[in-house]
């Protein structure tokens, strides 16, 4: 397994807005707070495909199937692409079986702050309760290059098997497949994907060793109390020895606050759980956070 400090030769290329250190304190916190963080991860054209696979594999661990062992593979739902309601929710978006909490935690992410975000995604004829075909029109990670992918409801073997839900997100991973790729990548990878705007991540320094340039515990929360609330971003924890946070996971940061003198936390965990935590105890759990280059706020 790629250590980590390997990577961080890569933030070099990765500042935003000059060289970090020669900025004053008040530029520095103000860059933090529209999202143009200095301390970040390169973005995804600078790693290695090996790179990719080897961060990604942090997120997909057998440790998924071994704590689930009754999550099945989903079958063909009876219910339309966007489930009862016609409109895509959070309610249709769950991790089963398969190790994609990455791509889970982004489309979490993404209908749970606007339902636009997926509809613009998807095109399709007729009524999106009776459709059976639906365009994904994906885009390649780094390119950005269109990769739209046609998916049969009939193809599909991993979506839910409830009425009541939607089968855009088993269309999704299809159509992931599709394109010639594996389901399990990074946050930023899905975002880029399935949005067509690029994003990037940013390493936290929950270690005494770790390279002075990755971000403190007090910067990565400024990063989540001033954006969390109005745009896609996902936390993943340490592969080894979380504390509480299941390892090597993916998680959407649903919102950041301060009250009766701590920090809380809200995530939204793809196994279908709202979990609140005192920030500065989960702390030593993170390992990474992702979002749009930009902080898009709006689809």
């Amino acid at each position: 397994m790629v250590s980590l400090h390997m990577l961080t030769a890569y933030l070099l290329t990765a500042l935003i807005c000059g060289i970090a250190h020669s900025l004053p304190v008040s530029s520095f916190e103000a860059s933090l707070a529209i999202g143009k963080i200095i301390k970040a991860g390169p973005p995804l054209s600078d790693l290695s495909g090996s790179h990719h696979r080897r961060l990604a594999a942090r997120l997909s661990s057998a440790r998924h199937k071994a704590r689930y062992p009754d999550v099945v593979q989903r079958t063909e739902t009876p219910g339309g692409l966007f489930g009862d309601n016609g409109v895509p929710d959070l309610a249709d978006v769950e991790q089963t079986s398969i190790p994609d909490c990455g791509l889970i935690a982004v489309l979490g992410a993404l209908v749970g702050q606007d339902p636009k975000w997926i509809t613009n995604l998807v095109s399709f004829a007729g009524d999106a309760s009776s459709t059976r075909y639906a365009a994904f029109k994906l885009v390649q990670p780094d390119s950005l290059k269109s990769a739209a992918q046609k998916v049969a409801k009939a193809a599909l073997t991993n979506v839910r098997s409830d009425s009541h839900e939607g089968w855009w997100v088993g269309g999704i991973e299809q159509a992931v497949r599709q394109m010639g790729r594996d389901v399990a990548m990074l946050p930023s990878e899905a975002l880029e994907m399935t949005t067509r705007r690029k994003a990037r991540f940013y390493f936290t320094a929950t270690s005494k060793d770790a390279p002075a340039d990755w971000l403190s515990k007090n910067e990565t929360w400024k990063l989540i109390s001033a954006n969390a609330h109005k745009t896609p971003m996902i936390l993943q924890s340490i592969q080894e020895k979380p504390v509480i946070l299941d390892k090597g996971h993916a998680f959407w940061i649903m919102s950041g606050n301060e009250n009766d003198g701590k920090r809380w936390i809200t995530l939204w965990n793809p196994h279908g759980e709202n979990e609140v935590h005192d920030f500065d105890v989960i702390w030593s759990d993170c390992y990474a956070l992702y979002s749009f280059v930009d902080m898009s706020a709006t689809p």
